[in-house]
């Protein structure tokens, strides 16, 4: 890479984020949100430029807060339905199979919502799940909360794509666990097949409700992201029930407290 390829990514996040915290400071502002990326704490071979830009958005949101300001830099994986991965779907498809999970534009909007209403402090992680870093071992991870127990800031960084992982962590019993994913698949199975979600009765099998293995794809993703837990597509589409399945995620979920599974 030469210097001026380098110069071209890292300038406009470099430059444009800095001259936009220039132009408001002394503001009295509710929210400063920049579009920062995951490559900024994991790295990207051969786009360390990108890589740069983003490190630099992370460190200036720590930055504003550390001036009493409002900062956060909103750190998005892949995103399938825009973008560059939108441009190029065999690249899409390359880093599916290296078991990256991919965010969709609905994902990315709503983490933009809770970004507004919720203020969180430095940086929201979206999209990490389902990637091969194993975040226990890499240093570079230690600091990220893995399961936040208070509202506000650290409950945006694992709730910014749905209610779900909020109702997974105040959830009084497996039960009442159980209770909030199946709310969450109903509906989603409701607005894919565009039934009344009265018509999915908790009872039936997954096949019977017309899973497929591109549903049940959709299914996981949903559980992985907004729910913590991760579960097979062999696993959704030999469930007996869906409330069986829900159950299952819910015991699986990284956002319950473990003394409930005891």
């Amino acid at each position: 890479m030469s210097p001026d390829d380098y110069r071209k990514a890292v300038r406009p996040k470099v430059q444009g984020s800095w001259n936009l915290h220039k132009a408001f400071n002394g503001y009295d502002i509710d929210f400063f949100i920049m579009l920062s990326s995951l490559s900024g704490i994991a790295g990207t071979p051969s786009q360390c430029n990108y890589a740069a830009g983003n490190t630099f958005q992370d460190a200036l949101a720590r930055h504003r807060v550390n001036q009493g300001l409002s900062g956060a830099a909103l750190d998005l994986g892949m995103v399938k339905s825009m973008g560059y991965l939108f441009d190029h779907k065999d690249q899409l498809e390359r880093l599916r199979k290296q078991g990256c999970h991919v965010l969709d534009e609905e994902d990315v909007l709503t983490a933009i919502e809770s970004a507004v209403t919720s203020n969180p402090q430095e940086q929201m992680l979206l999209g990490a799940n389902g990637t091969n870093l194993d975040e226990t071992l890499d240093a570079r991870f230690w600091s990220i909360p893995r399961r936040p127990k208070s509202s506000g800031a650290n409950v945006a960084v694992k709730t910014a794509s749905s209610d779900l992982g909020g109702a997974l962590m105040a959830a009084a019993s497996l039960q009442e666990a159980t209770q909030a994913v199946l709310d969450t698949l109903t509906h989603k199975l409701s607005d894919i097949f565009m039934l009344n979600p009265a018509d999915i009765s908790p009872g039936s099998s997954v096949s019977d409700l017309g899973v497929d293995s591109l549903v049940a794809v959709e299914l996981r993703n949903l559980l992985a992201l907004r729910g913590g837990a991760e579960i097979s597509i062999f696993d959704i589409l030999q469930s007996g029930s869906l409330s069986a399945l829900a159950e299952k995620a819910a015991s699986k979920s990284t956002f319950i407290d473990l003394a409930l599974l005891s």
